[in-house]
């Protein structure tokens, strides 16, 4: 059932499956390693990482359970402890790079505290009791994502947080001023998640994020998972020379079985970023890119 759940990503409720199997006593380091994870999709670090405690404290954790906790513990803001943990880990990963980076600069995340005073951050008026991210610039516009149930898919209830999914919507943008959001039509946004978008001004082209669903249809990975992709739309006339969007296309290089999203591209279109856990990659998700061949994206290469 737990399975079924992460599948769907019910988190919460695999998180309740795996609580009662450590409160019954009967945890293995599967169960803590199982609800470590709930727990991080949910964000709740702390949680996370105390769990992955208890596995540690079972004795022979793996590699990666020793580096899960030290990621845990940076997420947390505990960056002592996460500097230990990925000593520790580095013993017995001594070719991964990050591992060595962070042992390597001690004060590496004591830098970032220190460069996070240089800056000021203050709230936009367009701002909803509901999630607001991603914000991404077009012409007069600021296009971000919300989960304010509004346009496709309506008020249907994410089951990971419990939040409608994410749509795409814009708002007016004047001399740094943002007014009157609007979700988009309903051929940009699908019943699930749309969002974080980026704007190729060379080719008039929007990329983003979406579940992989496209022409009424899901693609699923093998595990039946439901993973995400790249997909775009470009401008063009319409019947009465007005602008208005094309159909959304997938990108090339879509994969059900990995996931594919957060585009950025760069201001002279030349590059396509991207994150993905396509294999060949560093560990989880990494920054890949691709770059423009004469109007084709090249085959995607790692930072």
């Amino acid at each position: 059932m737990a399975e079924r759940d992460a599948a769907v990503f019910d988190y919460p409720h695999m998180a309740k499956i795996y609580e009662g199997i450590v409160a019954k006593g009967k945890a293995v380091p599967a169960d803590y390693r199982q609800l470590a994870v709930a727990y991080a999709r949910m964000e709740q670090y702390g949680k996370a990482a105390d769990a992955y405690k208890k596995l540690i404290d079972l004795g022979s954790p793996t590699p990666d359970d020793i580096h899960s906790y030290a990621d845990l513990l940076r997420a947390k803001g505990d960056y002592d402890a996460a500097l230990t943990w990925y000593a520790t880990y580095a013993l017995q990963a001594p070719n991964d790079q990050e591992a060595k980076a962070y042992t390597e600069n001690g004060d590496f995340f004591k830098k970032l505290m220190a460069d996070s005073t240089h800056n000021s951050v203050r709230k936009l008026s367009i701002n909803s009791d509901d999630a607001d991210l991603a914000p991404a610039l077009m012409p007069g516009l600021l296009l971000f994502s919300s989960a304010r149930g509004e346009g496709a898919g309506g008020r249907t209830r994410y089951k990971w947080d419990q939040e409608p999914f994410l749509n795409l919507y814009s708002a007016l943008l004047d001399s740094g001023n943002v007014s009157d959001p609007v979700v988009m039509r309903r051929g940009l946004n699908s019943r699930f998640h749309d969002g974080t978008a980026t704007f190729d001004s060379t080719r008039q082209r929007l990329y983003f994020t979406r579940d992989n669903f496209i022409d009424g249809k899901i693609k699923k990975a093998k595990d039946g998972e439901l993973k995400l992709g790249i997909y775009f739309a470009d401008i063009h006339k319409g019947e009465l020379g007005q602008p208005e969007w094309s159909d959304v296309q997938p990108f090339f290089y879509n994969d059900p079985e990995y996931n594919l999203g957060q585009p950025s591209v760069s201001p002279d279109g030349k590059r396509l970023y991207f994150v993905s856990d396509l294999p060949g990659g560093s560990g989880g998700t990494d920054i890949w890119y691709c770059e423009d061949q004469g109007g084709l994206w090249s085959t995607p290469k790692t930072i």
